[in-house]
């Protein structure tokens, strides 16, 4: 049975369409239970495994946060990190290795949280103020899958945003340290050789006025103004005692010079040595356990009983230990992602089959009215 459809109809018989209708109910059918099928199957595909993980950062906040951020969210950084990272599992570091395939995943993978979010604040009907609302408690790790993970990547991100920060905190500092110090040695010893000038002409003039001294001319007493050179009028012998007490003065400040000559040495020892040491591809650990080994090296023949030179061997010891116990302690998960991970589809099965069977169903009916119309006008179509 077909459809009327010549030109001269001017009207629809709708008996006669559900008619037709009823008649392909078959053809219909199929169409919805293939689409329904499909639905259901991109339902199943569309399965996700997300697991999440919020890692205390310590000594980051909002304020600084920008300066880790840049390296964190280069894709070239993770790469660095996975290569260097040997003992990470293989099947875990290909999962994170997907995510340098676009800095936009990479992004979603390490955002800040904060201690109270819009939404937060919303649902709980509170208004934080500026100083607590913004305050940044770590950062949210999130890692999705179409298969279970059971959090393993999220623990090598973990690693990765401690090897990373750590590493920001080391360049920073031993860059700054060993140039810093190449220009205070060199400040130091301009001040050094000023000083030295000056202390053989204040002790030309010493040796001048023990001279007028012991020619009987030291007791005499005055009392002069001091402003604009009136010392020079004082007795020779005030003279001379001004005279060493500078000397005496630039002696010290020599003294002290020298402390910080030896301290500013080894500190550039220490630090310009330990930029060779970053520029390795090991991990942050293994930078640790080697500037460890520099510092053993760098006071391998330096006496420990000269104070400076104890004080910035502690110095360093605790810089060293400070960086270890913040990259260990300082950065933890506030819970474990093992075991939190969530599944998750995006349609459901059930909607995927609703929404597959109607739009199959569609499809038939639209199927079926084209079928019918070539049909009924196939011979007019196809004549000569």
């Amino acid at each position: 049975m077909t459809l009327d459809t010549a030109p001269e109809a001017d009207e629809i018989d709708l008996r006669r369409l559900v008619h037709a209708l009823w008649l392909q109910r078959k053809v219909i059918g199929q169409f919805a239970l293939a689409c329904a099928l499909m639905g259901v199957l991109i339902a199943q595909l569309s399965t996700k495994y997300l697991s999440e993980g919020v890692l205390q950062t310590g000594q980051i906040n909002a304020s600084n946060y920008k300066r880790y951020e840049s390296v964190l969210l280069t894709v070239a950084n993770l790469e660095k990190f996975l290569a260097r990272h040997k003992q990470a599992n293989k099947d875990t570091a290909e999962l994170v290795m997907g995510l340098s395939l676009s800095a936009a995943r990479l992004k979603d993978a390490i955002k800040p949280e904060f201690a109270f979010t819009d939404k937060d604040q919303k649902s709980l009907g509170v208004k934080s103020s500026a100083s607590d609302g913004g305050a940044m408690i770590g950062l949210r790790l999130s890692f999705e899958h179409s298969e279970p993970t059971l959090g393993a990547p999220i623990l090598l991100l973990g690693d990765y945003v401690r090897d990373t920060i750590l590493r920001v905190d080391l360049e920073g500092t031993v860059n700054d340290q060993c140039l810093s110090n190449q220009t205070i040695a060199q400040s130091l010893r301009i001040d050094q050789i000023k000083d030295e000038f000056k202390t053989k002409q204040e002790e030309a003039r010493a040796k001048t006025l023990r001279g007028l001294n012991s020619k009987g001319g030291g007791e005499a007493r005055q009392v002069v103004s001091l402003d604009k050179g009136g010392e020079r009028y004082l007795s020779p012998q005030a003279q001379l005692n001004a005279v060493e007490i500078t000397i005496s003065e630039l002696q010290l400040a020599q003294i002290n010079r020298d402390r910080e000559l030896k301290a500013s040495a080894l500190k550039q020892a220490y630090y310009c040595e330990a930029v060779k040491i970053l520029l390795k591809p090991e991990n942050t650990d293994s930078v640790l356990a080697e500037m460890k080994t520099l510092q053993e090296a760098v006071f391998k023949d330096q006496d420990k009983s000269i104070p400076i030179v104890d004080q910035t061997a502690t110095e360093f010891e605790l810089q060293r230990e400070t960086w270890a116990n913040h990259a260990t302690r300082g950065m933890r998960f506030v819970s474990s992602p093992e075991g939190s991970e969530v599944k998750s589809r995006k349609p459901g099965r059930a909607l995927g089959l609703i929404l597959g069977a109607l739009l199959g169903g569609f499809m038939g009916i639209v199927f079926v009215f084209i079928r019918q119309w070539w049909l009924a006008n196939k011979a007019e179509i196809t004549a000569p």
